[in-house]
């Protein structure tokens, strides 16, 4: 016996019943039947999109976290440092992810007494520089290179020498005696080459760390190529030698042996034109 399936039929509104009832929306043709056996099982469900994009979020501030200060003069830093050259202070800036620009300058005054050939100098010595550079992090760490440029030199040594009465002194392998009457004395100096030179350090620690960190303890050892070093003698006064006394300024041999005495000390100091540059301080990144 064939079934028959009911259909629903609108009816007209009567003014004094409930509101009629509609005629229902014909199921979708499409539409697949859960319950059928040929129902394919569903895959992983698809997120949220809300969730996504909090997912994605989250992820690119873990990315910029990992290298945080790498957009160029985002944030700066500030250390002090001791060493060779002094003290002193750096402030950095990041240019890219890793190459920071620094800047800085150093500062020391000292006095001694030293005696060269015989020669009693009291002499100050005054460490003054100005410097900037590029660090180069090639791996991503705390080492770096770091080419530089002095752009003010103002290192060297001013001092005065007075021979008593009597002491002797050697210039250029000739000894001379001091004349207690009017004893030998002058100036002594020495700069440590040009007012500007190129230099070159190496070191670890990251003023700028890119992991956010806030402290660092940069350590740096190199060069800065002053030039040669250049001692200047200049002695007055009197000085005995084979029996006789006159003013070292009018005698030609004295004056010669001065002249060479200065040279061979400028020959020693030579090395110095590669001025060592070591230092190790303290920075705040803000």
């Amino acid at each position: 016996m064939a079934l028959q399936t009911p259909t629903c039929r609108a009816e007209a509104p009567r003014s004094d019943g409930p509101a009629p009832l509609t005629a229902l929306p014909a199921y979708p043709v499409d539409r697949v039947d859960p319950f059928s056996p040929e129902t394919p099982s569903p895959g992983p469900a698809a997120p949220v999109e809300g969730y996504a994009n909090g997912y994605a979020m989250g992820g690119m501030g873990q990315a910029s976290g990992s290298v945080r200060g790498s957009k160029p003069f985002s944030t700066v830093a500030v250390g002090v440092k001791a060493g060779v050259t002094g003290v002193g202070f750096d402030i950095a800036t990041p240019l890219a992810r890793k190459f920071n620009l620094r800047a800085g300058g150093t500062f020391l005054g000292y006095t001694l007494n030293v005696k060269e050939d015989g020669i009693p100098v009291a002499a100050h010595l005054l460490l003054r520089t100005g410097t900037v550079g590029v660090d180069y992090f090639p791996f991503g760490g705390g080492f770096h290179i770091s080419p530089s440029f002095t752009f003010y030199n103002g290192n060297h040594i001013n001092g005065t020498a007075t021979v008593p009465g009597g002491n002797v002194i050697t210039l250029n392998g000739q000894d001379y005696t001091s004349d207690p009457t009017n004893p030998l004395h002058g100036d002594f100096s020495m700069v440590f080459g040009r007012r500007t030179a190129p230099g070159v350090t190496i070191g670890w620690g990251n003023m700028i760390p890119r992991s956010g960190r806030h402290f660092s303890v940069p350590f740096e050892m190199g060069f800065e190529y002053v030039g040669d070093p250049q001692v200047v003698i200049n002695l007055s006064g009197n000085a005995c030698q084979n029996g006789g006394c006159g003013p070292v300024n009018s005698d030609p041999s004295f004056q010669a042996n001065e002249a060479k005495e200065q040279q061979l000390l400028n020959d020693d100091i030579k090395p110095l034109r590669f001025f060592p540059v070591i230092s190790l301080g303290f920075a705040v990144r803000f």
